[in-house]
């Protein structure tokens, strides 16, 4: 396992060892009296500043209740989508645990994806400019710029998922989160673009969420976004980070 960690890059490996301290409720210092070394040594792993020995990882990986493999069996250790979302306006642990959430599954997805060899695509067209237009008219413009790309028409798009998912490459994840969040999205480059809506919301507030995800992707990909909802006002908060 030493030779393994020696190929992996310490700051992301790091980022993953905090985001599952964190998943665990634990703090630093905790998972350092556990451990019996100083908190400052915590710091320094996840800080990706030393590199871990096998045995502290085996420790953690316990302490975590993770299976090891959670932290290196992964071809590629992606950069984390938590820090993305930790500069929102409105953050809170919730926000942080959906981010994490969705890092999961997406890599799970994409590990999944190189064992069996079956890389999927990516058909992402140039972000759209924004500018020298009213909102409206930008809105109405890439609608129906992204209607004919993907050969839509002026209907319905009742297998938006299925389109956005094989004609585009993005990676979409319908799982249960806090009833204020409709949906969020975060990019990197190795995962690309990767979208979670709630399971638990109406199927048409899922329909509605996940084609404002894709109109972020669209416009400002590169910028992770939280979609609170406000029901008693029937208002959107969109927390760009």
């Amino acid at each position: 396992m030493e030779e393994i960690l020696q190929q992996l890059d310490p700051r992301m490996l790091g980022a993953r060892l905090q985001d599952a301290r964190k998943a665990a409720n634990l703090t630093q210092q905790q998972v350092a009296d556990e451990l019996t070394v100083a908190r400052t040594t915590i710091v320094a792993i996840e800080k990706g500043e030393r590199r871990i020995a096998a045995g502290e990882l085996i420790s953690l990986a316990q302490l975590y209740r993770r299976p090891v493999s959670d932290f290196v069996s992964r071809k590629v250790i992606t950069e984390s989508f938590v820090p993305q979302f930790r500069s929102a306006q409105d953050y809170d642990e919730s926000i942080e645990q959906v981010g994490s959430d969705l890092q999961t599954r997406a890599e799970d997805f994409a590990e999944l994806e190189r064992v069996t060899d079956m890389l999927a695509p990516r058909f992402y067209p140039q972000p759209y400019e924004m500018s020298g237009a009213s909102p409206e008219q930008v809105g109405e413009d890439i609608a129906n710029a992204e209607r004919a790309r993907l050969g839509m028409g002026d209907g319905p798009a009742p297998d938006l998922r299925d389109r956005l998912a094989s004609q585009v490459g993005i990676r979409i994840f319908y799982f249960p989160m806090p009833a204020k969040i409709a949906g969020v999205f975060a990019y990197n480059e190795n995962l690309g673009a990767c979208v979670g809506i709630n399971l638990n919301h109406p199927r048409d507030r899922r329909n509605w969420s996940l084609a404002h995800e894709f109109g972020h992707f669209l416009m400002t990909r590169y910028q992770s976004e939280v979609t609170v909802l406000f029901t008693k006002e029937l208002r959107i908060n969109n927390l760009y980070m």
